[in-house]
């Protein structure tokens, strides 16, 4: 596992407990570990038809730490609305069939 950063995870028992974490908590936070000064908030797509998710990125700045939760909740359900979406097409827009 390559170091991108001084933050980036390569232990692999580290991540493995960070992967437990990140379930549990039903998102994933990149805080500089991909590059420096960037923030990155993720969470899936429930249900899908493929693993699906969806995240935001930005600079440290404006992607505060405090507005993690805030930003967590919207992608969360914004993510269980593509999800409907995805069930009632029957996930032709991400298998390339058209409906």
């Amino acid at each position: 596992m390559p170091r991108r950063t001084p933050l980036t995870v390569t232990d692999p028992d580290e991540l493995l407990a960070r992967l437990a974490q990140i379930a549990e908590q039903g998102y994933a936070l990149d805080d500089g570990e991909q590059e420096i000064g960037v923030r990155c908030i993720a969470v899936p797509v429930p249900g899908g038809p493929l693993m699906t998710a969806i995240s935001i990125s930005g600079p440290e700045g404006r992607v505060a730490m405090e507005r993690v939760p805030e930003v967590v909740q919207r992608l969360q359900e914004t993510a269980g609305a593509l999800a409907a979406e995805l069930r009632e097409d029957g996930g032709a827009a991400l298998s390339g069939r058209s409906s």
